[in-house]
């Protein structure tokens, strides 16, 4: 009986150390109260941190980089903070605005005492070890923008890897497609996985009710079986460029939105 229960307890140890590194992820987002606001009417933003859409994990202490409202134009648009999670915009006009947020990226690496915020040169015995970049966006459709004016959700805003409606986002109703374009460094990103899931699908961690893979030109369409909000989650990896600093740059970016 002892020798079963130790050789069951080395099983344990072993797969808690090699388990992918991919299941310690998490992953940002925004919980938004209307995606399609008024004007000069507030609307309330909170960050959403964890596994599991669109629950909440408190974010630590300085992770958060920067939380902010870019117009159509690019200008910056500042937001109230009412808590470390909670933020009101009010929108001055009607417009497109893109509310965004990252995490501060960093490394992190997977040793056997455990996972350390550290790169593969800082330390010794690591198994493994990933470089985050860690971002969200939300849209807001001020006074009911046209389909026509479609250009003004593909702004690019600078980010490493990006995700775009090619549709207008609060225009979408159940058994509608949603057309998608992915960016990575500001060119289509192919033949990367695109997951999707809405509110109230499952609470296991990282469980996506729809999946499919981006075409040539960087596109995918996701079809949303149900009403409420929807989560959109790209994770792209490539080889970190000095494999003796670490193995991998990961880039997690998620995109929010309601489905009527």
């Amino acid at each position: 009986m002892k020798k079963i229960f130790i050789i069951v307890s080395v099983i344990i140890i072993l797969s808690t150390l090699f388990a992918p590194i991919s299941t310690q992820a998490h992953t940002l987002w925004f919980n938004v109260d209307k995606y399609n606001p008024e004007v000069n009417k507030p609307v309330s933003i909170e960050i959403g941190w964890g596994h599991k859409f669109p629950s909440n994990e408190k974010v630590m202490e300085g992770y958060i980089n920067e939380i902010y409202i870019l117009d159509s134009s690019g200008n910056k648009l500042p937001l109230t903070k009412i808590s470390s999670m909670k933020f009101q915009f009010i929108p001055p006009q009607k417009d497109v605005y893109r509310i965004l947020a990252d995490i501060n990226p960093g490394f992190l690496s997977k040793t056997p005492e455990g996972y350390k915020r550290k790169s593969k040169n800082e330390l010794n015995n690591v198994l493994s070890c990933f470089r985050y970049d860690i971002r969200a966006k939300a849209l807001l459709v001020v006074d009911g923008q046209s389909q026509e004016e479609t250009e003004k959700y593909l702004h690019t805003s600078g980010e490493p890897l990006e995700i775009f409606p090619i549709k207008n986002p609060t225009q979408l109703k159940k058994g509608d497609v949603l057309p998608l374009k992915i960016l990575y460094q500001g060119s289509p990103l192919a033949g990367v996985e695109v997951h999707a899931t809405y509110e109230g699908f499952s609470d296991k961690a990282h469980a996506f009710a729809y999946t499919t893979v981006t075409d040539k030109s960087g596109e995918a369409k996701v079809k949303l079986t149900k009403k409420g909000n929807w989560l959109i989650n790209v994770l792209h990896t490539i080889p970190y460029p000095e494999p003796h600093v670490c193995d991998e740059a990961r880039y997690n970016y998620s995109y929010t939105f309601q489905v009527k």
